[in-house]
């Protein structure tokens, strides 16, 4: 009596389950099937969600099929435990996640009363309480969502020179979080070298007085004023400031050669300006000499008109 009582309520708690979670599969696939665009990543999900409904339903067969007490029981926990832990993991995230007024504040990032202190004065814009409070934080720490102090001083138009300077001078790495401050040479995404993009000559000011060094390869092994190939007027602000117009790339490149490469035109005439040398060549053995004429060739091929900058040196290279 017992024994059978026990497999009804075993039969019972499996087929309720198990029917929950086929009843959750079969509206999740009707959904996916009416949704209109689906990209690489959710053809992906729709194929380990297959998979698993498969291993559901084998799992189903066998606890229909067998009548092995034992099996029964791995089936019921083959079933039940995926959802609950699931189910544990959500309530967990969902109950230590922090608030929405702890992240605008800038606290809710992080967890240590140092680094919640800090975060709270880099949203307000207090340069000199950051720099008090950053001798006592980690200012290169990364909190929840990925944040960094960097990228909080850059945020939603923050951006205030003196607390990115307090945060470089007191060792925060200028390279952080994608070169979010500096950026990359050629611009591609908006997001990050906020200081470039945007043309912030108060907050380029405050980097050089800082400390940083320009000439400091980043993480694409470029030296960092590279970015400002963009931005003329922060090129030469960069140059007057320590940037060397001779400082190479990881393969030999310098400035100019690559502002020649990338078609950055305004950026030449700063570059020479500022004595940087035409006849430098890279490690491929390649240098100004090669990449003018396939610039020219290009223009004249297409009937553009030729840039002064490239017509210029050019010239001068005869």
């Amino acid at each position: 009596m017992t024994g059978g009582w026990r497999s009804k309520w075993l039969e019972t708690v499996f087929w309720t389950v198990a029917c929950v979670e086929s009843f959750f599969f079969v509206a999740w696939f009707v959904n996916f099937a009416v949704t209109p665009a689906q990209g690489e990543f959710d053809n992906l999900v729709a194929l380990l969600f297959f998979v698993i409904a498969c291993v559901l339903g084998a799992i189903m067969l066998t606890f229909a099929l067998v009548r092995n007490r034992v099996v029964r029981w791995i089936a019921l926990v083959l079933v039940v435990v995926p959802p609950l832990s699931l189910g544990a993991q959500y309530g967990w995230e969902r109950a230590t996640s922090p608030s929405a007024e702890g992240l605008e504040a800038g606290h809710g990032y992080f967890t240590r009363p140092a680094e919640r202190a800090l975060a709270d004065a880099v949203v307000a814009g207090d340069g000199r309480k950051v720099a008090e409070l950053a001798r006592a934080a980690n200012v290169n720490a990364i909190g929840y969502a990925g944040m960094t102090f960097m990228r909080l001083a850059l945020n939603e138009g923050h951006a205030e020179p003196a607390v990115v300077a307090a945060l470089l001078k007191a060792g925060a790495d200028p390279d952080q979080d994608s070169q979010m401050l500096f950026g990359f040479m050629t611009g591609a995404d908006a997001l990050y070298g906020m200081m470039i993009n945007e043309k912030n000559e108060r907050l380029l000011r405050a980097v050089i007085d800082a400390g940083v060094d320009l000439n400091q390869l980043d993480q694409e092994n470029l030296p960092r004023f590279f970015s400002g190939l963009r931005w003329p007027e922060g090129l030469a602000l960069m140059l007057e400031h320590g940037a060397n117009t001779e400082a190479e790339d990881k393969d030999g490149n310098t400035a100019i050669i690559w502002a020649v490469k990338l078609s950055y035109w305004p950026a030449i005439d700063v570059l020479l300006a500022h004595g940087a040398h035409i006849d430098h060549v890279a490690h491929d053995g390649k240098g100004l000499r090669d990449a003018v004429p396939e610039k020219l060739e290009r223009f004249q091929r297409d009937r553009y008109e030729v840039p002064p900058q490239l017509a210029a040196l050019a010239e001068r290279l005869r």
